[in-house]
């Protein structure tokens, strides 16, 4: 994965996108920071953090997946291992620091 790219699209982040990446040695898709935050809104994915990217990641399953598509308005964008979903209205970010905060402490 793109340590960069995810970087980059978590920072761009407005509450509205959850962006998916593939992790082939694991198996699972993973959303990470705000994208990780909004998909918990949708799905209870397993939350964990990233020691490399400093940020909190969810890992999805195949069933997970499919519920996040059927429940965002659009798939803005899907190229292998990375999918990008538009939710039908960006959510607040309210209450993002202490889940970060959780992730991190029992990672």
């Amino acid at each position: 994965m793109d340590n960069e790219k995810i970087t980059l699209n978590e920072m761009k982040n407005d509450g509205g996108m959850v962006h998916l990446y593939y992790d082939r040695f694991v198996g699972f898709w993973v959303a990470y920071g705000y994208s990780g935050f909004l998909a918990t809104h949708v799905i209870d994915g397993v939350i964990s953090f990233s020691d490399e990217l400093q940020m909190p990641l969810v890992l999805i399953g195949r069933e997970d997946k499919r519920v996040l598509e059927e429940n965002m308005e659009s798939v803005e964008k899907s190229t292998g291992g990375y999918i990008c979903l538009r939710m039908e209205r960006p959510l607040r970010m309210d209450g993002y620091a202490k889940w970060a905060a959780v992730a991190r402490k029992n990672r």
